[in-house]
């Protein structure tokens, strides 16, 4: 079969169905020659099963909501999905490649997962699908950060990514442009009312706006669980800090001044006091919601959610929002800010067991594909390619495209080892007895490191293996990509 030309078909039927705007022409030949072509090459009769959590992470299942059906009508295939919810689907997966078997032909994977499958022999490289069909595909037009730290294990592609869940500043435009609240900002703290830069900026504005009296606080994040705890540390406060959570050899690096300093401004009473009630068990839907409602001055999300926030229908802010990089520290020497944000979210992978591994490869193509990928920015107003997030047509309906490029561009990983589930529950579930006043900040940072380093010395990790930083991971992409035939503008000379 070929699969390139059932995809070209794909592209051309969604593409006729989409915005005009949202569309550049996906295929060389006329349609009329493209659909002969693949009326021979069929995946009708073809069952193709998918795994995903389309359920739990609204970007994606807007993405299988919009291009499931397309897909079927366009190839015939068989597709059978499958979306169980978080935690199941862990399990199915884990389950599916530790039997070998081919549950899914197809599947969506978290970024901290990658090695653990890959140990298990489960993800098939995708070195060859690039080399020979990656017009449609084009990973050059991914931000280079993206493709090295959600696309590569062990400089091998396994998989496309699907998009990058980094973090943005939202801020209520309302306030921050009213002239008495800026006129009473400048007299009170010296400097003008914007979206801050530094976490200093940030906290000053938070408290500024605090007024339980009104109804509105400063901003609100996610205390609910160590996890979410940890979530929000790395987002915004410890990677901008210059912390970091192992060395170049694998020697975690929990207990640090860097750390310590983060987590200390993360939970410090100052910063706490510019919360609302109840911000000790706080998840994400709470913290979305006290946004959407206005009853917060700033808010740090994720990009997966900002469909919500900008939903009027939904969010009474929505028309109010403007957007911004998320603040970061500022050197008291120089003055430069150092900003990074966690890199969440992941991508598609084919199981290396699967009988149908072709016409999984023209399922991510359609899935993550440059035409695609238009219709997705201008239908679900969320952008992964340097393209679309930088395209002015799209910035001027979305301000907070070229806002997540940025963001994109500064991302740092969670470690993708088989291990690092274990290690990251001991450092999360240490902080989270510090939350509860069972332990003191150094106590917690110092077991959670203890444990870290017995977890890493039992995997056989510590000293033995490089560890490699986000810049030294780009250089990978940019040498793997370049043996495959993909000139990205990041990698030249």
């Amino acid at each position: 079969m070929n699969f390139s030309r059932i995809l070209a078909l794909a592209l051309l039927i969604t593409c006729l169905s989409a915005l005009a705007v949202a569309c550049a022409a996906p295929v060389a030949a006329p349609a009329e020659t493209t659909a002969a072509e693949a009326e021979g090459s069929s995946l009708a009769g073809v069952m193709l099963r998918v795994g995903s959590i389309g359920d739990a992470l609204p970007a994606l299942g807007t993405q299988h909501e919009r291009l499931d059906p397309a897909f079927i009508e366009a190839t015939g295939v068989d597709l059978q999905t499958d979306f169980p919810p978080f935690t199941d689907y862990v399990a199915k997966v884990t389950t599916m490649c530790q039997s070998g078997s081919d549950l899914y032909d197809v599947m969506w994977l978290d970024g901290p997962w990658y090695g653990l499958f890959v140990s298990q022999g489960c993800l098939e490289d995708l070195s060859d699908y690039i080399a020979t069909d990656s017009v449609e595909v084009a990973l050059d037009d991914y931000p280079l950060r993206s493709l090295a730290v959600l696309g590569t294990y062990n400089e091998t592609f396994y998989v496309i990514p699907q998009f990058a869940a980094v973090g943005m500043l939202a801020y209520r435009q309302d306030l921050f442009n009213d002239p008495a609240e800026q006129a009473a900002f400048k007299e009170q703290y010296g400097y003008d009312l914007k979206a801050p830069e530094t976490w200093g900026e940030y906290l000053d504005i938070g408290a500024f706006f605090t007024r339980p009296d009104d109804g509105l606080w400063g901003f609100n994040h996610r205390y609910g669980n160590p996890t979410t705890l940890m979530g929000d540390l790395l987002i915004g406060f410890a990677f901008s800090r210059g912390a970091s959570l192992f060395d170049g050899d694998w020697n975690p690096t929990f207990n640090t001044p860097e750390m310590k300093d983060a987590l200390g401004f993360f939970t410090s009473e100052e910063f706490l006091a510019a919360q609302p009630p109840g911000k000790e068990g706080y998840f994400t839907d709470d913290v979305m919601l006290n946004a959407m409602q206005g009853k917060v001055a700033m808010y740090i999300t994720e990009n997966w959610a900002i469909s919500n926030l900008m939903d009027p229908t939904r969010s009474p802010m929505a028309e109010n929002l403007g957007w911004a990089l998320i603040p970061g520290w500022e050197d008291p020497e120089t003055g430069t800010i150092h900003r990074g944000t966690m890199a969440g979210a992941g991508g598609w992978a084919i199981n290396a067991n699967s009988q149908n591994k072709d016409a999984a490869w023209a399922y991510i193509q359609f899935m993550q594909g440059k035409s695609n990928a238009k219709i997705l920015a201008a239908e679900q107003e969320w952008c992964y390619r340097i393209s679309d997030c930088s395209d002015p047509d799209y910035a001027a309906l979305y301000p907070y495209f070229p806002i997540n490029l940025g963001q994109m561009e500064i991302m740092v990983p969670r470690p993708s080892e088989a291990w690092w589930p274990e290690a990251e529950f001991a450092f999360a579930s240490n902080v989270g007895k510090y939350m509860a006043g069972e332990m003191t900040l150094e106590e917690a940072l110092a077991t959670a490191q203890a444990e870290a380093e017995q977890i890493v010395a039992d995997a056989g990790y510590a000293g033995q293996l490089r560890n490699y930083t986000p810049a030294e991971k780009e250089q990978q992409a940019c040498a793997e990509l370049e043996r495959l035939g993909v000139q990205h503008p990041d990698c030249s000379g």
